[in-house]
């Protein structure tokens, strides 16, 4: 009898295993659901005696979440800074930005890399003058193994400079770059790598120079000079918005920013060619000052944070675009509303980061917190013990 029961037994469990996905065999009284954050668990008896208990609904199979991280030491507060992931070193590098809002006497110049869990100050032999709103214009060249920062608003003005952050052994370098033909000044643009053609892409921004102030001119630069696109379709001029580089797609993904008479949450792509703007069923409000960053594990544009029409910051939402739609992701814990910080994507850890912000909880404040986000993979698949005899 107890063999028939065991045969029973396993042929109902084998039949389930066909029907749901199965990473790997797990050992007798092992429970894992990897869609599923730790905490989401609840275990009880022993580790290796059942029964384990969960409850499991669609809300809980898609929460990814935000953490709060807490190095031993940490660069002062600020906003709209720039910030790009050193991919060759592993390091997070942190450029620049406002300490308080208060005037434009506070313009930082210094430099920070995050790597094994903690930030520390590098002292470059010189260094780009300080300047602000270059939280969306600071990206990681990988063909060249440099950071690219191009403009942003200094003590004296409005910048059309290009520099190249880079590491000559155990030196760090700040590069003076001198391209025969650049963009004109601006702050406030965006850009993004696109790693299948080895370009810096650029588009729009703010200029005191320009008829209409607001750019709706596209630039790549190879490195060595900027080109300017000319493309049969474009979106409308605008500053304050977010780029993030699609490399599944080979697509640069544009979103929001702010014109001057609106708000905007359009999205558009660039495959290197043209711009054609994207219809998707659902979409952020409108919002500017947000931070936008490509999760190429999951495959999806994460987009955090921002301003709204008011220049009030938006609720802390965090969405996803996956190349059709965007969806808004239940975080559970999430950072308190903020805007003008970058979000890059940590390759070595696959998760995604951001420092500082500005911060409006009350009186304005300039936050010095460091937080990641990890989206779990949102399959729904249950793993089930194997049992063995």
């Amino acid at each position: 009898m107890p063999s028939k029961l065991f045969k029973v037994l396993s042929l109902i469990i084998v039949t389930l295993l066909f029907l749901v996905q199965i990473d790997q065999p797990i050992a007798l009284g092992e429970f894992q659901n990897r869609s599923l954050s730790p905490s989401k668990l609840e275990t009880e008896g022993s580790h290796l005696n059942p029964p384990y208990r969960q409850t499991l609904s669609e809300t809980d199979l898609e929460t990814e979440y935000w953490e709060q991280i807490f190095p031993p030491q940490s660069p002062d507060g600020r906003y709209l800074h720039g910030m790009a992931y050193d991919n060759d070193h592993n390091a997070m590098v942190l450029f620049g930005g406002d300490p308080d809002g208060k005037g434009q006497e506070d313009r930082l110049s210094d430099t920070w890399e995050y790597e094994s869990d903690n930030w520390s100050q590098v002292l470059p032999e010189r260094s780009p003058p300080g300047r602000v709103n270059i939280n969306n214009a600071m990206v990681y060249d990988q063909s060249q193994d440099k950071i690219v920062l191009f403009g942003g608003l200094s003590q004296t003005g409005h910048m059309n400079d290009t520099w190249e952050y880079y590491r000559d052994g155990v030196i760090r370098v700040w590069e003076p770059i001198t391209p025969t033909v650049k963009p004109m000044v601006r702050d406030t643009h965006a850009m993004t790598y696109d790693s299948a053609r080895e370009r810096t892409v650029m588009f729009g921004g703010w200029s005191p120079v320009q008829p209409g102030y607001y750019l709706k001119d596209t630039w790549e630069y190879d490195g060595n000079d900027w080109f300017s696109i000319t493309t049969v379709i474009s979106p409308t001029a605008r500053h304050q918005h977010a780029l993030a580089y699609d490399s599944q797609r080979n697509v640069v993904v544009l979103f929001g920013g702010r014109n001057e008479v609106s708000t905007l949450n359009d999205t558009w792509e660039y495959d290197g060619s043209n711009w054609h703007q994207v219809t998707t069923v659902n979409s952020p409000a409108p919002r500017s000052s947000h931070s936008m960053a490509y999760d190429p594990e999951r495959k999806v544009v994460v987009l955090y944070g921002g301003q709204d029409g008011d220049q009030d910051p938006v609720d802390d939402d965090t969405w996803e675009y996956d190349g059709t739609n965007w969806i808004q992701v239940n975080t559970g814990v999430s950072p308190v509303d903020r805007y003008g910080t970058p979000l890059a994507y940590d390759n070595q850890r696959g998760k995604m980061m951001f420092f500082g912000g500005g911060v409006k909880n009350g009186n304005f404040h300039t936050s010095d917190e460091t937080w990641e986000y990890s989206g779990w993979e949102n399959n729904h698949s249950i793993y089930l013990p194997i049992i063995t005899k």
